[in-house]
């Protein structure tokens, strides 16, 4: 809390981490890009999920000066680490597809497990094909769910997060 200036990549970086260094996983649920004025705007929420059990929810707002294409300032109100998870009743499934790939089944699987989730769930798919990291989130938006993040995990394993649209 309060001021704190840090100065180059690997300095930011290391200080958002630190912030999240107990988590055993962090959930996306939302975020949003816009501008305003002659900066950008970020805002995100996520869910902190510790190895016993327990979660926080995290919002913030990240109002950013870009100079030639990089973000060169960063002005961020953080919520801090509320109890809980972001939505009361949102079911969150995690789905790992293993070796499965765009062509031996994983487009026909993620349709399967997404479809069986109620409207506003989230799915969470891991999986080594690396093609995926393409292919499922336009296969998500194609079906009408929104993407929530696609990230690679540092097994190398691909992490789609959707959300299941109406």
């Amino acid at each position: 809390s309060g001021f704190k200036e840090s100065i180059g990549s690997d300095a930011v970086a290391a200080r958002l981490e630190s912030w999240f260094a107990e988590a055993e996983r962090l959930t996306v649920v939302s975020k949003k890009v816009s501008h305003v004025s002659d900066r950008l705007r970020v805002q995100y929420r996520f869910d902190e999920h510790y190895p016993d059990g327990d979660s926080e929810l995290i919002e913030q707002d990240a109002y950013c000066g870009v100079r030639e294409g990089r973000i060169d300032s960063i002005d961020l109100l953080c919520s801090g680490h509320l109890p809980g998870s972001a939505e009361p009743g949102t079911e969150v499934r995690r789905f790992d597809a293993g070796e499965l790939g765009c062509g031996s089944g994983l487009p026909q699987e993620f349709r399967r497990q997404v479809s069986a989730l109620p409207v506003g769930g989230i799915l969470e798919t891991a999986t080594r094909d690396p093609a995926a990291k393409e292919d499922l989130p336009a296969l998500a938006r194609l079906l009408g769910h929104q993407v929530l993040s696609v990230t690679t995990s540092p097994e190398g394993q691909t992490i789609v997060i959707v959300k299941r649209g109406g």
